[in-house]
């Protein structure tokens, strides 16, 4: 169960590799969303109190159903094969979410689903609605604000990104994720929720501590 949440936020985490800027000026997605192969990112997770390691890898594109897609894979622990595979659509209006992959295991976003539109700009609001995985159904998302994070030390302008997910179960899965100009999210919290039964709560952060590109020297954030 625990690995399946994880899988949840890591299919809406994912990033890039250049120290930010820090103008405010209208951006594209691609700003926010920059993929280049062979980029690693190091994540510390804080999983309801109990705290873990998650490594993103940008892994060589493959075609899914005749469309190119970047592929990013997900490492937990010191397993040398990823946990999750996650295929994005990404293009100049918008970067989309198409499919994820655990072992043989697979399941896709019917249509892909749109995680970040073509105007990064506060106010933008979005729907999906389709079949994904974990029983998700339906998603809205709405950029909220410009905001700057402080993270280890430094700032970051942010923008700042919020999504309540439902699926065909009684949960619900409330997102707020913080994207830096050339870097990408370097901050997300999680709420699941247990609605319709118990009420429990189970709350996921992950900020990112280390990354580099694959031609760059590995550094940390602080």
């Amino acid at each position: 169960m625990k690995l399946r949440i994880l899988s949840i936020l890591s299919g809406i985490l994912f990033l890039c590799f250049a120290l930010p800027s820090f103008s405010w000026g209208e951006e594209s997605v691609a700003s926010y969303f920059p993929v280049t192969q062979g980029a690693e990112w190091k994540y510390k997770i804080n999983y309801d109190g109990a705290i873990k390691a998650s490594i993103v890898k940008m892994l060589p594109d493959e075609k899914n159903d005749g469309t190119l897609c970047k592929v990013m894979g997900v490492y937990i622990g010191t397993t040398p094969v990823p946990f999750q595979k996650i295929y994005y659509s990404v293009s100049d209006s918008s970067v989309k979410i198409v499919k994820n992959v655990w072992g043989e295991k697979s399941s896709e976003y019917s249509p892909a689903a749109i995680i970040l539109p073509d105007k990064m700009l506060p106010g933008k609001k979005w729907n999906w609605e389709g079949t994904g995985p974990a029983d998700v159904i339906c998603f809205q998302s709405l950029i909220e604000k410009k905001e700057t994070l402080n993270l280890l030390g430094k700032s970051y302008p942010c923008i700042k990104v919020v999504t309540h997910f439902y699926t065909n179960r009684d949960t619900t899965i409330y997102v707020r994720s913080w994207y830096a100009k050339n870097i990408g999210k370097v901050k997300e919290e999680t709420e699941i929720i247990k609605e319709k039964s118990s009420g429990k709560k189970i709350t996921i952060t992950a900020e990112l501590t280390e990354y580099h590109s694959n031609s760059a020297k590995k550094l940390p954030l602080n």
